[in-house]
């Protein structure tokens, strides 16, 4: 019962290159490839659906 109050803690430190900070943000040819990706699946819905009111 209660393990927030007995379990152990282990702290855990990441860093990035010569000890500095982790780069966390978003990668833009990631995000460009998602864009890519959801227009592809949206002409393909349309054209499945024969054109009229597939909105993703």
């Amino acid at each position: 019962m209660f393990p927030e109050d007995w379990r152990p803690v282990k702290a855990v430190e990441v860093s990035g290159p010569q000890g500095g900070p982790v780069n966390a943000g978003p990668d833009p040819a990631i995000i460009q490839n998602i864009i890519s990706r959801v227009a592809k699946a949206k002409a393909w819905r349309l054209e499945a659906e024969g054109g009229v009111g597939a909105e993703l």
